[in-house]
C-alpha cells in the first residue's frame, strides 16, 4: 500500500495532537509540593529566624543530635528549654514530622524513628532559653 502526501500529514497531524494531549495530561497529574502552606508569610518573618541564626552562632549553642537504634537523640546547650523541632521530608510533605520541645531539668530530646520513614530530612529546630531564641537546620538521613 502506497501512501500519498496528504496522508502523510493527517498522519503528522494526528501525532502532534497525540504528543500534545499527552503533555496536557501529564501537566495536570503533576502535583507540585510547596516547602510551606504560608510562604509569603514565612518569608516576611525570615529576619527573625536569621537573628536566631546569630544568636546560635555567637553563643555557640549548637544541637547534637545522634541517631540510635531506634530513635533520634538531640543533645540542647541548656537544660530549660523549650521550642518545636521539625522534620521535613523534601520528596513527599506528607511524610514531614513536628514536635513540641518542653525540657525540664534535662538537655536531651528523643524522638522515636520507628514511625518514621527512612530517608533524608531537612531538621529545623527552633528553640527558647534563658529568654533568647536560636534556630538551627540540617540535613540528616534517617
Amino acid at each position: 500500500m502506497k501512501l500519498n502526501w496528504g496522508s502523510y500529514i493527517v498522519i503528522a497531524f494526528v501525532a502532534f495532537g497525540a504528543f500534545i494531549v499527552t503533555l496536557v495530561v501529564k501537566t495536570f497529574a503533576f502535583k507540585p509540593e510547596l516547602v510551606s502552606e504560608t510562604y509569603y508569610e514565612d518569608e516576611i518573618k525570615y529576619q527573625s529566624r536569621i537573628d536566631m541564626l546569630k544568636n546560635a552562632q555567637a553563643e555557640g549553642a549548637q544541637v547534637k543530635w545522634e541517631l540510635k537504634s531506634d530513635s533520634l537523640l538531640l543533645l540542647f546547650p541548656k537544660s530549660e528549654t523549650t521550642g518545636k523541632v521539625h522534620l521535613m521530608r523534601p520528596s513527599n510533605k506528607d511524610f514531614d514530622k513536628k514536635f513540641d520541645l518542653h525540657l525540664k531539668g534535662e538537655n536531651q530530646f528523643t524522638i522515636p524513628t520507628k514511625d518514621i520513614l527512612s530517608g533524608l530530612y531537612l531538621m529545623k529546630v527552633e528553640w527558647t532559653s534563658e529568654g533568647k531564641s536560636f534556630y538551627m537546620e540540617q540535613n540528616i538521613t534517617l
